[in-house]
């Protein structure tokens, strides 16, 4: 897009499931892992609008909105410490359909216009009560053309395929 003479203009939100299914210590190396890996690259784009959501039990945290990812993502940021003490330790139940309410909230509500991304790092391991209503979160996400993507953690995060349309899992980040 560069070459081109196109300007990046992405808005990237990326929403983390920080479940004990998620962060457990079976799973936790590969979860920050992938973790460590979404945010190198993130940092290295360069986009005008990058948004951090942490799941919690109830309501999500917001820890940046609108922020270019040279800003937040910058060695020297506040981000790294906050992201590392607000997922451990990790949380017995947690809400992703209300973080993902959170992250297209935060996409409707932005002053620039720009192509949406969601990325969701989780398992996908929820009951079915609970993935009916992520899966209507994400359904209504993509009807504003937002494109939902979830990347799998875990061992076997056979849960997402049930979650998402597009889906992303590599055991070696």
């Amino acid at each position: 897009e560069l070459n081109g003479g196109f300007i990046k203009n992405y808005g990237v939100t990326l929403v983390i499931d920080n479940s004990i299914s998620c962060l457990n210590p079976l799973t936790a190396e590969h979860t920050m892992q992938t973790i460590r890996i979404f945010l190198s690259s993130m940092s290295s784009s360069d986009l005008p609008c990058f948004d951090l959501i942490i799941t919690g039990e109830k309501n999500p945290i917001v820890v940046c909105s609108e922020m270019s990812t040279s800003t937040a993502l910058d060695d020297k940021s506040d981000i790294w410490g906050t992201i590392y003490s607000l997922l451990l330790p990790p949380k017995m139940k947690t809400d992703l359909a209300s973080a993902i309410n959170a992250a297209l909230e935060i996409n409707n509500l932005r002053r620039i216009d720009c192509t949406n991304l969601i990325f969701v790092i989780t398992d996908g391991l929820f009951s079915q009560l609970d993935q009916k209503i992520i899966k209507e979160k994400i359904m209504i996400c993509e009807n504003k053309d937002i494109n939902v993507y979830g990347i799998g953690v875990g061992i076997s995060p056979r849960g997402i395929e049930n979650l998402f349309n597009q889906v992303i899992f590599s055991q070696n980040p």
